[in-house]
């Protein structure tokens, strides 16, 4: 091997760098012996991209580029070496603003939650603006079935008209099939799982453990599907004519005062007030079959009497008239057997296990009436102070201090025998530390199971053989679990199962109760009794034992409801069928952990996915599904979807990572920690890390008053670029979404919610963009990599202060320099927009008068308008100094009197309140004026500059920036660039960029075409301005300089524009152009080179005029069919229309129609689009 001349040694290749533009050096200087070697081995070797697999998403490969920029890690001159980014896409072709169906856009927003194509066009614009091109879609469950189960209304409220609209405009769709149809579930919630009841099954318990005949079980709904046992042969108590209620209104579920009940064995009467009387009314299984106007109800065994709502049914049975009465005689149930004390249901696989025990010591219900307590109570390590009645009446109150990891101050009793048993403790209140139930066999072997003040998390604190563990403080066992509620710890065998419920003693109820099941080996006897621990005070109310009473070889009956997935998959199979050439992302509900939309548990819903997953993929199998996105994503509920169905079932995850506090995500561990390690840790756990996840739910607010106070409009913008840049460092998210869309309060209304009030990108009623619009759409429609060179410490406190840096220059390492026509840097102090400049702000009283948040007038045109802080202390009861923290003392504002600051940019009045003011009481706000990306400088490779090394771009004199983009143009015929660290330096000549937080697009192998060749359905998909070369496509359509060009397989179409005066219809083509869009929205070829290889005889696609509409159909020669609508004709269109749609379809004609209204034509054309569906008709006219 002969090295080049200017490769021959250190001095000449350190010389040969420095002669280059911008004086840059490079690594072999500073490594020259590792750089000869390298060089040698890097003549032996062809630089090539990494290529996807196969099927593998274009966008996930290299998905770690965004570790490798700053990280410090130089890249060998080596082209395998993985510090490279290689970049096939730059600035001339980047962003990225269409995508074909089944890839994902990494920018989302929910919608129609505020955004809608046909609800909020306008929003909608602003969205394809921002480069936003992902939508996460609620597929609207009930709109969809008015008619029932057997007529899917696809564009009820405008659904289909939304997708056709997204489809069109390239964005990329996840349909949210979540929610149980009503037609599937009888007419009950939408939060219940889709069942059916069985009625009194009769099981013999030959063994301890028997079988029910159907399953899963639901037994997270004891108020609503009670699991009822009961002896063979049981008693009930009829209850006559009870009047359940004097004043029905819409929508209510008048319930019995006694259940359960017997099914059947009901007569319900309604007294509407109409001169009848009481009629007497029918039971159904199902309101949905019902006639419209049937005087029908569903009625259950908890007691429920349901009849039609009209919010949501409008043709399925009758809603009793405003204030009817309504009454029923009935059975219920007196004589039940016990969950957990008497039996246990396995609800996955519908085990009906016996409980047995033989237990002597305890106490069946300790009330705490009164003084003194029973004799079978005994303290252990009995506290300083406590007492019964004393300090609240009924209640055992007692002052805490014992160590938490101990057993703490400990009242038991002492249970001796053998068998299984459950304990029940309500604790009434707790104001720190922990509470709850111990089991102990000696001092080195104990558990107690408490809720605790730290966030509400219960812990299980265990001693095994004397040594002493702690479990729950990840919120595994549960969140936001506050007294008063009940603490249940159950015994089986060797099997113990913990939960805690707000309301029901039997099971957790909804919100963040969890149930969690742990094995102990214990000999009795056994000391069973309260334990708490941690300065705190306490009372608690209840503390119940009870033990099995079902006997051996007994029989029983049981009344239960099982999940019945069958009616919600043959929904989705119709549904995911119909729309499976517009949406090919699919999830499964929307946070399955929220009692809101989800009461069946997680290992229910796990079920539930596995099911779906399986009548999706028969629908498309080229659909991809997500778990149901979790509300709670820093629990482990995807540890229970992994051990309930493993990870065949769902092709990406997905939670909803949220910022609800005042921090940056950076300050409270959100991007490798706390909201998001706990689901990612589960996914690793099960061999499942390379599967990518969906943050279908992001964001934050701007609620002046939330979260402790002091956020505003710039912090929300602020930490949701955080939350984007640690997304991207991640790796792992495919997307993210913010949610929601539109404020749904007024600026000064709502500001102490964390919620929706304020979490929107768009103000509330103008519709205005708020500064987190801006700053999104900056990310959205990077042109390269975009930096944020400030931090944060864990107080969350800004380094530095302004997150603004002086910079002189910036540096990028290139593996080859030649590749590089030109390198760009822009700078911005908030990656926003000139134009923002909010109108109204938020005020915030801080000090003790107690004072409402109040909204500030801006004057968004004043020259003097600053980002900057405003503060009014009060220096009297009446008077306020005003302050601005860049512009100075701005007046003195009296309360009740209309003030404008002295420079006039901003009026507001101090509101007058019931507590006087004092001096030092004060009002914050802060007024914001964005600014754009400016070009601060500029590198151009004069042709010079070859090889691998360091490009460096002088900035202008006096930059100061945050934010920092820097954009690459390849040079002419360059595939892709590989590019690594990237450095930008301040005026100490230190490199403010190390280690930060950054985007970087293009990447993707969706930008390298070369060799590949593309289908015309895909070359649609790609950005303005990308050259593409397609061979032997057919041109079935030409009319002037517009033509049409279809997949020989007629799989797709596209639209082409030039010169085809010499290329004769229905040739074979090869075509060389630009991609570009038209006013209307059709996606083109820019023709600059086409030659005939062939000729072709193309056969037109019939199809109805609906279907004529999909997106599939762009650009294919078509036939139409339908009569001419009256009204329609003009000089070169007409509309013709076959009743499948209202709208009709377009024909465009080269000569005047001769129709008439209402005749009945035949069509055959190209698919065309401007702004709706066209077909352009062939002329002249053929078959």
């Amino acid at each position: 091997m002969t090295i080049p001349a200017e490769f021959d040694g250190k001095a000449a290749f350190v010389g040969r760098w420095r002669s280059a533009r911008g004086g840059a050096k490079g690594w072999l200087e500073r490594s020259p012996g590792v750089a000869l070697a390298a060089l040698c081995a890097l003549a032996m070797m062809v630089a090539c991209p990494v290529s996807a697999a196969p099927g593998e998403d274009p966008w996930t490969l290299h998905r770690d580029a965004h570790t490798k920029l700053t990280d410090g890690v130089t890249a060998a001159p080596l082209p395998g070496d993985s510090a490279w980014v290689t970049l096939y896409g730059d600035s001339s072709i980047l962003p990225r603003t269409r995508y074909n169906p089944g890839e994902f856009s990494f920018w989302g927003m929910n919608a129609p939650i505020g955004l809608s194509p046909t609800r909020t066009p306008s929003l909608y614009v602003r969205m394809i603006q921002a480069n936003i091109r992902g939508v996460r879609y609620d597929m609207l469950w009930n709109a969809a079935q008015f008619n029932g189960p057997d007529s899917m209304l696809f564009d009820a409220l405008g659904v289909e008209s939304d997708i056709n609209a997204y489809a069109a405009d390239g964005f990329s769709v996840v349909g949210v099939v979540g929610y149980t149809p009503a037609w599937a579930n009888g007419l009950k919630n939408r939060e219940y799982p889709p069942n059916n009841p069985i009625e009194g099954e009769l099981i013999q318990f030959n063994s301890d453990e028997e079988q029910l005949s159907k399953f899963p079980v639901i037994t997270t709904l004891q108020n609503i599907f009670p699991v009822v046992v009961t002896p063979v042969e049981y008693t009930t108590e009829r209850v006559e004519e009870e009047i359940i209620t004097t004043s029905f209104s819409r929508g209510m579920q008048p319930r019995c005062s006694h259940n359960p009940v017997v099914v059947g064995t009901e007569t319900v009467w309604v007294d509407e007030n109409d001169g009848r009387g009481w009629v007497q009314w029918t039971r159904v299984d199902n309101l949905i079959y019902s006639p419209d106007g049937a005087e029908h109800y569903e009625f259950d065994r908890s007691g429920r009497v349901k009849f039609r709502n009209n919010e949501y049914y409008y043709y399925h049975g009758k809603t009793p008239a405003f204030n009817s009465r309504v009454k029923i005689s009935y059975d219920v149930i007196t004589s039940l057997y016990k969950q957990g004390v008497d039996y246990v249901i396995s609800p996955l696989d519908g085990k009906i296990i016996r409980v047995k025990g033989d237990i002597s010591g305890y106490i069946p219900e300790e009330e705490f009436e009164s003084a003194p307590l029973d004799g079978r109570w005994s303290w252990m390590n009995e506290p300083s102070s406590w007492d019964v009645g004393q300090t609240t009446a009924g209640m055992l109150a007692a002052t805490s201090s014992n160590g938490t990891n101990t057993i703490g101050h400990f009242l038991h009793q002492d249970f001796t025998g053998d068998g299984d048993f459950s304990v029940y403790l309500r604790v009434n209140k707790m104001t720190n530390g922990q509470c709850g139930i111990a089991v102990y066999q000696d001092a080195n072997n104990w558990f107690r199971y408490c809720v605790t003040s730290s966030a509400g998390r219960p812990y299980l604190v265990s001693s095994t053989n004397g040594t002493v563990t702690s479990f729950g403080g990840g919120g595994e066992l549960g969140f936001l679990i506050n007294p008063p509620c009940w603490v249940v710890v159950r015994k089986s065998g060797n099997t113990f199962t913990v939960f805690t419920s707000s309301n029901n003693p039997e099971a957790p109820d909804g919100g963040f109760h969890k149930t969690y099941t742990f094995s102990r080996t214990f000999q009795f006897p056994l000391k069973v009794g309260i334990s708490f621990a941690g300065a705190s005070q306490v009372e608690l109310d209840k503390f119940w034992v009870k033990l099995p009473s079902i006997p051996a070889g007994g029989q029983v009956r049981v009344f239960y409801n099982y999940m019945n997935t069958k009616p919600f998959t043959d929904f989705l199979k119709r549904w995911v069928g119909h729309f499976k050439d517009r949406v090919k992302f699919w999830e499964v509900w929307n946070e399955p952990d929220q009692g809101w939309v989800w009461q069946g548990g997680t290992e229910l819903y796990s079920v539930l996915l596995r099911d779906a997953y399986q009548a999706i993929k028969e629908a498309d199998p080229d659909a991809r599904v997500l778990n149901g996105g979790f509300a709670d994503s820093a629990t482990g509920r995807m540890s229970i979807i992994y051990n309930t169905i493993g990870k065949e079932f769902f092709d990406f995850a997905a939670w909803h990572p949220y910022n609800f506090r005042n921090l940056p995500p950076d300050s409270y561990n959100w991007g490798p920690g706390n909201s998001n390690g706990l689901g990612r840790a589960a996914m690793i756990a099960a061999g499942d890390e390379d599967k990518m996840v969906f943050f279908g739910e992001l964001g934050t607010t701007s609620a002046v008053a939330a979260a402790g106070g002091g956020l505003n409009d710039w912090k929300q913008a602020e930490y949701g670029m955080r939350q984007f840049l640690w997304a991207r460092r991640l790796g792992y998210p495919r997307a993210v979404q913010w949610y929601p869309a539109v404020d749904e309060a007024p600026v000064g209304q709502g500001e102490d919610s964390i919620w929706r009030e304020h979490s929107g990108i768009f103000y509330y009623g103008s519709g205005l963009p708020k500064p987190v619009y801006w700053i999104t759409a900056s990310a959205a429609k990077n042109k390269g990599v975009l930096l944020d060179l400030a931090t944060y410490d864990t107080a969350g406190n800004r380094i530095p202060q302004d997150g603004m840096f002086d910079l002189t220059r910036a540096t990028v390492g290139v593996y080859d320099r030649s590749k590089v026509a030109a390198v760009r840097v822009y700078t911005s102090r908030t990656a926003t927009d000139p134009s923002c400049r909010p109108p109204l702000v938020a005020a915030r009283h801080i000090g003790q008068a107690g004072a409402a948040p109040f909204a500030v007038t801006v004057n968004t045109g004043s020259s003097s308008l600053l980002h900057e802080q405003w503060t009014a202390t009060a220096v009297s009861p009446t008077e306020f100094q005003v302050t601005a923290s860049a512009s100075g003392p701005q007046g003195t504002a009296t309360v009740g009197v209309p003030f404008v600051s002295d420079n006039g940019v901003v009026q507001f009045t101090i509101p007058a309140v019931s507590k006087p003011y004092v001096a030092g009481d004060r009002f914050e706000f802060e007024t914001f004026a964005g600014d754009g990306f400016e070009l601060a400088g500029e590198w151009t490779n004069d042709g010079s500059v070859q090889g691998p090394g360091i490009i460096e771009i002088p900035l202008a004199q006096g930059t100061r920036g945050r934010y920092v983009s820097i954009q690459f143009v390849k040079a002419p015929s360059t595939r892709y660039i590989k590019v690594d660290e990237v450095a930008v330096f301040d005026t100490a000549n230190t490199n403010v960029a190390a280690g930060k937080l950054y985007i970087v697009d293009g990447y993707q192998k969706m930008f390298d075409s070369d060799g590949v060749e593309l289908h015309l359905s895909e070359i649609a998909q790609l950005p303005d301005g990308t050259r593409v070369d397609v061979t032997g496509k057919v041109l079935h359509f030409k009319q002037g300089s517009i033509g049409y060009l279809q997949e020989p397989d007629r799989s797709s179409g596209l639209r082409i524009d030039g010169n085809l005066s010499a290329i004769p219809r229905d040739s074979l083509v090869n075509v060389s152009g630009l991609m570009s869009t038209t006013s209307g929205g059709e996606r083109r070829i820019l023709v600059d080179q086409i030659s005939i290889v062939g000729t072709a005889s193309p056969v037109p696609l019939a199809a109805n005029n609906r279907d004529l509409k999909s997106p599939m159909m762009n650009g294919l020669y078509v036939r139409a069919y339908g009569r001419v609508k009256p009204g329609s004709i003009t000089t070169f269109t007409y509309v013709i229309t076959d009743g499948s749609d209202d709208d009709g379809i377009l024909i465009s004609t080269p000569e005047m129609p001769d129709l008439q209204p209402g005749q009945f034509v035949t069509v055959t054309g190209a698919a065309g689009f401007n702004n709706r569906r066209v077909i352009y008709e062939r002329w002249p006219r053929s078959p």
